[in-house]
């Protein structure tokens, strides 16, 4: 059983909104859990999340202009990385963590000069490259930890800074003749990375009420979110697919619809909402593979959906994607409350996102200088189709004073931490429970809490129950999610049987007592998608993989003869780090073996790490 956990929250329109509910006393769930997910999050917060030496030196290269020269975006590292350390925190309530994180804002904030600025470039070189996107993240990263900090002066020092931060933005760039437009603050993807700072301005907009920062968020959606051509017009024509957009820098463009969701929530501009989930929907149906990530050429879409059998020694699927899609459709979940955006997530989670995560501390490659450097603690880049983990190091930049770090570093720990984070969600009418982790949780009410216990194998077993162990005396709704993989659904309450439908929510309202539970099960089946003939398959929510170690040299013997339409397979007893093992009969006396693919080549620089998703098939005569 993994240690303690808090998660959950009362239902907001934001991240900072679910952080600061969660992390209260009051409204919040706590849990206790295991599995894959909350192994990944507690590896991360013990071997990153408490590294004083790396925070003291991401705080480092602030008001040393250490961007200046390459025009680089070292100014990044620290506030992304604070975003999911909070979140982390947000579970673990972990004292230790808390009190490192205490320190590293308060040596951040020492770094704030005369102007205001909290900046990696200097003044004469400043809104130039990732200058914009770096004080981005400056100002989300003392969002996340304002909305979690325990002492009312700290929390004063912070808004403080954060004003005088945004404050000298706000006085440099803008539409006045003395200013310079926001999309001339960057020579990269029509400066769509410097627009993409809306979403944190929104963010101290709602925790401010001041009118300036407001109106600054609007002067950045009248751009249009890029030099190269207005995003969100083309979004509401919806005519484009996200690779022939203007920009195609996914991470950039994704993060800057979520700045735009964020300003619906305030202004209540329903084309604004329409926009971004026009475009959430292009992405999903057009770039999201078959693990949750996009972007098979680099981290650029490139029509992925159609692209992700395809062979390529190029790095691909950027971890920095696969966490702003989670981010993203966690916004959309929030204000929708469409399931599909929990499917969304939960495949991410689950296959790219884990698989990233370096618990094998494999040495990293840096691409640039050809040469191997120390580990990091996620991978940067997800193989589908014949290839390897451990390509590259993301966004890899070296420090003026020694050492190094990357971008998908920076990001990963708000990946990791975001499933159990919102597992279980208090809302106004009861308790929504979202994604299936074993444990138990506390849900707090006005009067009194509720305590339940959740058994499950999931994502690999067929069932979960959930059961009351303790309550109120009052009626509550639960509410809980019926997978769209969930083939032949059955759900019971107290061994009565209800009718739901499999790709949604269902809720049930009642006085509910001590020992009261609720039952899910489905038929588990091994599920196929046939593409540009090759064939990918699926256990649950669970992508399944091939892995030239474990199957004793599929590159050499990876065509089979046919794929029928009725798979037979056998489960067998998982190997360290597998959630699922399969052998699959796949016609002509043939037999694959499929595991899961987040344990699928876990030894980088091991001769048979190759691994693959996709098997090339040929159909019978």
């Amino acid at each position: 059983m993994s240690e303690a956990v808090l998660i959950g929250a009362e239902k907001t329109e934001n991240m900072v909104g679910i952080i600061n509910k969660a992390v209260g006393v009051r409204g919040a769930c706590h849990a206790l859990f295991s599995g894959k997910l909350v192994d990944g999050m507690l590896y991360i917060q013990r071997e990153q999340l408490k590294d004083k030496a790396l925070w003291a030196k991401l705080v480092s290269q602030f008001g040393r202009n250490s961007d200046g020269g390459d025009r680089g975006w070292r100014g990044e590292y620290w506030g992304k990385m604070m975003r999911g350390a909070c979140m982390t925190y947000a579970h673990t309530q972990d004292a230790e963590l808390y009190e490192i994180l205490r320190e590293t804002t308060a040596e951040l904030l020492e770094k704030q000069d005369m102007l205001g600025r909290i900046s990696t470039y200097d003044p004469a070189g400043e809104f130039r490259g990732w200058d914009l996107w770096s004080r981005k993240y400056v100002l989300t990263g003392l969002l996340f930890f304002y909305s979690i900090c325990q002492d009312e002066g700290f929390k004063a020092r912070i808004m403080s800074a954060m004003r005088r931060h945004a404050d000298y933005i706000v006085s440099k760039v803008g539409s006045k003749p003395e200013q310079i437009s926001i999309v001339e603050t960057s020579d990269c993807w029509g400066s769509t990375n410097s627009c993409s700072i809306l979403e944190a301005f929104v963010m101290l907009y709602k925790l401010t009420n001041e009118p300036r920062y407001l109106e600054f968020s609007s002067y950045i959606v009248s751009s249009g979110g890029s030099k190269n051509g207005n995003l969100i017009e083309i979004a509401l024509e919806n005519k484009k697919k996200p690779h022939e957009y203007p920009v195609v820098k996914a991470y950039e463009t994704m993060s800057f619809f979520a700045g735009l969701l964020e300003y619906y929530g305030v202004t209540g501009e329903k084309k604004y909402f329409i926009a971004a989930e026009n475009f959430v929907q292009a992405v999903l149906q057009h770039e999201i593979t078959v693990i949750g990530c996009a972007g098979c050429t680099h981290e650029l879409f490139d029509n992925s959906a159609v692209m992700q059998t395809e062979h390529s020694e190029r790095e691909m699927q950027e971890t920095c994607v696969t966490v702003t899609w989670m981010l993203l459709c966690n916004k959309m979940l929030e204000l929708t409350g469409d399931a599909v955006y929990a499917e969304c997530i939960e495949k991410s989670a689950y296959n790219a996102l884990l698989g990233s995560v370096n618990f094998e501390k494999n040495k990293c490659f840096n691409i640039i200088d050809k040469h191997y450097v120390a580990p990091m603690p996620f991978d940067s880049y997800s193989p589908l189709y014949l290839s390897k983990r451990g390509k590259a190091v993301g966004g890899y930049k070296e420090f003026d004073d020694g050492g190094f770090y990357g971008c998908c570093a920076s990001i990963g720990s708000a990946g990791t931490a975001l499933v159990p984070l919102t597992a279980a969600v208090k809302t106004a009418a009861g308790v929504e429970f979202r994604y299936y982790l074993n444990g138990k949780i506390v849900v707090p009410a006005a009067v009194g809490e509720t305590v339940f216990d959740i058994k499950t194998g999931y994502p690999s077993a067929d069932n979960v129950k959930i059961t009351v162990e303790e309550t109120i005396d009052e009626p509550f709704e639960i509410k809980f999610r019926v997978p769209k993989f969930a083939v032949g659904a059955r759900v019971s309450v107290n061994g009565v049987a209800i009718d739901v439908l499999a790709g949604g929510y269902h809720a049930v309202s009642r006085q509910w007592k001590s020992g009261d539970c609720i039952e899910l099960s489905w038929q588990q089946t091994l599920r196929i998608i046939k593409h540009n003939g090759k064939a990918a398959f699926f256990y649950g929510p669970l992508t399944l993989c091939r892995d030239l170690g474990k199957e004793n040299g599929i590159k050499d013997a990876i065509l089979i003869d046919v794929v029928p339409e009725s798979l037979t397979f056998t489960r067998l007893p998982e190997k360290e780090k597998e959630q699922i093992r399969l052998s699959v009969e796949v016609g002509g006396n043939q037999k694959i073996l499929l595991t899961d693919y987040q344990s699928c080549g876990r030894d980088w620089w091991a001769k048979d790490a190759v691994i693959s998703v996709w098997t090339p098939f040929k159909e019978g005569d």
